[in-house]
Order: C-alpha cells, then sequence, then structure tokens
C-alpha cells in the first residue's frame, strides 16, 4: 500500500509513502492530460505502481461518497410538493443535511443562519457550455 494519511504529514492528506508528494496534485496532473511516464519524470520518487493505486484510491472514494450520499439522500423522506419552509423545518428537526436541486430554495431572507443551524442548504448550478 503506497497511500498514507499521517495527520503529522502535509495536514494529513493523503501523501505516497516515505514522501511529501500530494496524491491530489498527481490526480491533478493525470486530469490535466499527463502521461504516468510525464509524471514519473516529475517525481522520479514515484512509480508507476504507485500512480496507478493514486487512480484506484480516488476510484474508492468516489464508490464510497456516492454510497453516503445515497444513505443521506434516504435517510428522511419528504412529502412531495412540500413548501421550503416545511422542508427546512424536517431537516432541522431530524439534524439531517438537505440537498436540493431547486435554484430557489433557502432564500436567505426567509431562512437567515441561525434559523438553519445544523442543515446545508446547497444550490445547484448550471452552467451552458459555448463551444
Amino acid at each position: 500500500m503506497w497511500i498514507v494519511v499521517d495527520p503529522e504529514i502535509c495536514h494529513g492528506k493523503p501523501v505516497f509513502k516515505g514522501t511529501r508528494i500530494l496524491v491530489s496534485d498527481v490526480l491533478e496532473m493525470i486530469a490535466a492530460g499527463m502521461s504516468i511516464e510525464e509524471i514519473l519524470k516529475e517525481y522520479p520518487q514515484l512509480s508507476e505502481e504507485m500512480i496507478r493505486e493514486a487512480i484506484e484510491y480516488a476510484a474508492r472514494l468516489i464508490r464510497e461518497n456516492i454510497m453516503s450520499l445515497r444513505f443521506l439522500l434516504h435517510a428522511v423522506h419528504v412529502p412531495k410538493g412540500a413548501k421550503d419552509s416545511e422542508v427546512a423545518k424536517i431537516a432541522k428537526s431530524t439534524n439531517s443535511i438537505l440537498l436540493t436541486r431547486d435554484s430557489d430554495f433557502a432564500n436567505t431572507l426567509m431562512y437567515p443562519r441561525t434559523s438553519s443551524l445544523g442543515s446545508f442548504f446547497l444550490k445547484h448550478i448550471l452552467r451552458s457550455q459555448k463551444t
């Protein structure tokens, strides 16, 4: 196992064993289009096996987070058509994290931060790509 997490090294971020090279840095290099060979030239202390483990590590984190998110989404059921204020009240009373794709949900004037303690209100922003 080449990936380690130690609170004393790089603030506990995942690094490659025996280095201070962040796994996230290598994954960003891959995302930017660099080949494994190019990364190995940049970081000769790494091996191809280590880089492949980083990719597997990222896949595992995504898989685990999706499973956790599925649990959260099914943990509290809200009646279809419920008003925003009712949904916020249910989230607060059950200490649930509230995720919504409703673009105008939780207007900050209607739900100031102090009234929604324990809940997160996330907004989904749609971006159009122009070519």
